[in-house]
């Protein structure tokens, strides 16, 4: 049996609209990928099983400033 995982973890920077400095806070994306697998040895052969897992996550934090309640998305993560 093995285990793999693949991460990844990146922003963008923004700068304040009132003084100019530079903000690192927003645009935030994650991804993480979990893999495993098996070998048997049967009477047949190898049987082999192989699984992906994969979770992405991004927030944008500019729901504040949205106007149209249709597009609204509470967690703030891709879809």
């Amino acid at each position: 049996m093995g285990v793999g995982d693949v991460g990844s973890f990146d922003g963008a920077k923004s700068f304040d609209h009132e003084d100019g400095d530079e903000q690192d806070t927003f645009y935030k994306n994650a991804r993480f990928a979990l893999k495993t697998w098996t070998g048997q040895e049967t009477e047949l052969g190898t049987l082999r099983t192989y699984t992906e897992t994969r979770f992405n996550f991004g927030n944008f934090n500019n729901y504040a400033f949205r106007e149209s309640a249709d597009t609204y998305n509470v967690a703030g993560n891709k879809g």
